[in-house]
Order: C-alpha cells, then sequence, then structure tokens
C-alpha cells in the first residue's frame, strides 16, 4: 500500500482530508445565511407601521362651473437630502365661459400641519383660511394611495401620519374669477413619509391627490415635473420619464386617482467598497477560524497531549473573531453612511434587524460546539495516527 494513504484503524489520511473538507462545505451552508451581511439592497421587515410623519398633497375642488384648460405641478423633492419637507406648486389656467364669479374652493393637504400656503389668482393674492376635516369625510378616490412604487422590489405601503387617526388641514379660498382665461397658483410645503424598514438608506414616498379634479367642468393637459436631488433614484405611477435629476410626465386629463412618488439616496462607492470588503472578510473568517481550529487540534493530538481544552479555546476565539467582525458589517457602513448622506440612513428597528443580530449571536455560539466537536474528531484522528487510541 502506497506510504500517501496508509490506514488509520480504517482511516486513510485521504478519507480523513475528505471528511473534513465535506465538514468545512457543511459548516459554511450552515453560518453563511445567519452572518451578518452588510446589505447592499433593501431588507423589508414588519415591526409596525413603516412610517414617521407625512402629508399628501391634493388638487382643489369646488370648481365644477370652470373649466381647467392646463395645470403645471412642480413637485421639488430636493429639499429631502436635508430631511426637510418638500414644496409643491401648481398652476392652473382657468377658462370662465360666464360672467364673472366668486367660487368657493377647497384645497385637501391631507395633513394637520400646512406650512407656507399661498394662494394667487393672476398674480394677486387670495385670502386662505385653515379648517380641520375627517379623513373618513373625503370620497374614497381623494385619499391617499395604496401603495408607492418601489425602486428595489415590491411597493411599499404608504401611511401618511394624518391618515393614521388624525385631522386634516384643508385650504379655503374664494378668489374672484374674472370671465375669460385666468391663472390660479396655489404653493405650500408638506412632509415626505419617511419608510425607515428598507435598507441601508430611507425610502421617501409623497402621494399628490389628482382625483378632486374630476369635480371641475373639465380637465385638459397635465403637465407634471418633479425634481429629486442629486444622484437619487426615484420611481413614479402614472410613470414619468426621467432626464438628470428631473422626471416629467404630460397627460391629457386626469390619468389616476393619485400620483405617488418613491426617492432615495444611493450609497457612495465608498459604502460599497466596504460592504464588499467585510463580506469577504465574514467568509474568510468562518473558512480560516474553521480550519486553525482543526488544525490546532490536529497537531495536539498528533503530539498525544490532551484535545479538548485547545478545541474549545480555539473554538470560542473563532465565534467571538467572527461576532467581532459582523458587528463591523453592521456598524461601519452606517457609520460611512451618516458622514455621507446625513439624515439619509435608516433607523430600521423591525424584525429584519432584530433577526439578523440574532442571527448574529445565535450563529457565533455555535460555532463553538460546532469547532469543538470538529477538533475533538479531528484530534482523536491524529491521535490514531500516532498510534494511541481515544480522544483526551
Amino acid at each position: 500500500m502506497s506510504h500517501h494513504t496508509r490506514p488509520i484503524r480504517g482511516f486513510s489520511v485521504a478519507s480523513v482530508l475528505s471528511a473534513l473538507t465535506m465538514a468545512l462545505v457543511i459548516v459554511l451552508a450552515i453560518l453563511l445565511p445567519v452572518a451578518p451581511w452588510p446589505a447592499a439592497q433593501p431588507v423589508f421587515a414588519n415591526a409596525g407601521p413603516p412610517m414617521r410623519g407625512g402629508e399628501l398633497a391634493a388638487e382643489p375642488s369646488g370648481l365644477d362651473a370652470i373649466h381647467i384648460l392646463s395645470e403645471a405641478l412642480d413637485i421639488d423633492l430636493r429639499p429631502l437630502s436635508r430631511a426637510e419637507p418638500v414644496h409643491v406648486s401648481a398652476t392652473y389656467i382657468l377658462r370662465n365661459e360666464g360672467s364673472a364669479r366668486d367660487v368657493a374652493l377647497m384645497f385637501v393637504t391631507a395633513s394637520n400641519r400646512v406650512q407656507g400656503l399661498r394662494v394667487t389668482l393672476n398674480d394677486q393674492s387670495v385670502p386662505a383660511s385653515l379648517a380641520t376635516l375627517d379623513p373618513t369625510e373625503l370620497p374614497a378616490a381623494w385619499r391617499p394611495p395604496a401603495i408607492t412604487p418601489g425602486l428595489d422590489s415590491r411597493d411599499l405601503g404608504y401611511y401618511p401620519a394624518s391618515m393614521n387617526g388624525g385631522s386634516l388641514a384643508t385650504a379655503m379660498f374664494k378668489p374672484h374669477i374674472p370671465a375669460g382665461q385666468s391663472a390660479l397658483s396655489v404653493q405650500y410645503t408638506a412632509e415626505a413619509v419617511r419608510y425607515n424598514y428598507a435598507e441601508p438608506t430611507v425610502h421617501w414616498q409623497f402621494g399628490y391627490s389628482l382625483a378632486p379634479a374630476r369635480a371641475w367642468a373639465s380637465f385638459g393637459l397635465l403637465q407634471v415635473t418633479v425634481h429629486v436631488p442629486s444622484g437619487w433614484r426615484a420611481a413614479a405611477a402614472p410613470s414619468l420619464t426621467q432626464t438628470g435629476d428631473t422626471l416629467r410626465g404630460a397627460f391629457k386629463g386626469v390619468p389616476a386617482d393619485t400620483l405617488a412618488l418613491t426617492v432615495r439616496a444611493y450609497p457612495s462607492s465608498a459604502y460599497a467598497l466596504v460592504t464588499s470588503g467585510l463580506s469577504v472578510l465574514v467568509m474568510a473568517a468562518l473558512a480560516i477560524g474553521l480550519v486553525a481550529v482543526l488544525r490546532a487540534s490536529w497537531r495536539r493530538g498528533s503530539a498525544l497531549r490532551g484535545v479538548w481544552p485547545v478545541a474549545l479555546g480555539a473554538s470560542t476565539l473563532w465565534a467571538i473573531a467572527v461576532f467581532l467582525i459582523g458587528v463591523m458589517g453592521r456598524v461601519v457602513p452606517t457609520m460611512i453612511l451618516d458622514a455621507s448622506l446625513p439624515e439619509q440612513t435608516t433607523t430600521n428597528a423591525g424584525y429584519g434587524a432584530i433577526g439578523l443580530w440574532l442571527g448574529l449571536t445565535i450563529g457565533c455560539i455555535a460555532l463553538v460546539p460546532t469547532g469543538w466537536v470538529g477538533g475533538v474528531i479531528t484530534g482523536a484522528l491524529a491521535r490514531r495516527r500516532a498510534g494511541r487510541p481515544g480522544p483526551r
């Protein structure tokens, strides 16, 4: 028999190495899914309502005797880079085919907080007052969208705070609309919904209700312009065409009950580099750590000395090393995001985040008995090869 495969009481070196290789594959297959991978794609969780603040914007209603030739809707989401309210401007070109008249209008903001409201008719200021409204009093079509479009996978549930048991602020104004053509303009700021349960950066959602426009005598052309912060990703429903950091769309008539928007900051290249590096480091720690445990146990057994204390100690050090690298995998990328994208890091406190930390902890604890058992078996095989049976 060749000296390269000398039998060891029923075993051969080749069979031992094959068994160890298989053990390594099995351990990696078990531990890698629970390793604390830095998230490069969104991770969704379900620990409560995924929102903080936010409101729905909407068209004014009450123009049932006035024709709307066109509307220019401009939504500026760029303040979201500073976690500030969104700027909304809607300018309507009206045509009154009858005599001049006073028309009572209501602008539904779907929020209990309205800021910077300004109404003008033909560049002349129009007095406006605020009132509150129970959300259930609104027609179903006027309410917020159930979802906003997802950026990476599934759509996101939309839950503006004002529709979660609160009252709505409505702007009431009564402009004197002359015969012929006029320009009505409404400007204000509104909070976007902050969706925290998707990593690594915040998803911002914004809903604008278009349905009240159907109450007017007729509606012509809708031109939509949405500005997003530089380099951010964006999605809209109905679909808009994106050029650079601007989304645009033109529609004949009212295209949908609501315009739903989702935007988020794109992580920096440093974040991508660190997450990739830490992923490799996690795999290396799992593989190299296991090999180190087995090698130390083999040497101990070959020296005919006690194996299990060394196997236990080496396995404990292995688990601690993997745990520390896992903590780095969660903390370091967050620090990079906080530095490069202030106010944009998710505050994920849902089941997904809890599961990751539990998986890391349980997985690292499991490394200790896994490595110990593997070390004891390896030491026993080494002792047999040296000519003395049994683990110690």
